[in-house]
């Protein structure tokens, strides 16, 4: 899911829903858009839970990878 890079994550702001508004889209880091996994979508205002969600699943996927 994550690559050997230093970037793991994007979160930007998007507009979804209907009616649209604002929110915040994570998904992990990939040079070419299609290649990127979707990690969530969040409120546009809570921008620290959308961190603090993508550094778990960061450190539960590494730790996973080497694990025994």
């Amino acid at each position: 899911m994550f690559d050997d890079t230093t970037r793991i994550t994007i979160i930007r702001e998007v507009h979804a829903g209907t009616p649209a508004e604002p929110m915040l889209l994570a998904e992990t880091w990939s040079p070419k858009p299609a290649e990127r996994i979707l990690l969530g979508y969040f409120p546009a205002d809570r921008l620290r839970f959308a961190a603090d969600v993508v550094w778990t699943v960061y450190r539960r996927e590494t730790e996973a990878a080497d694990g025994p």
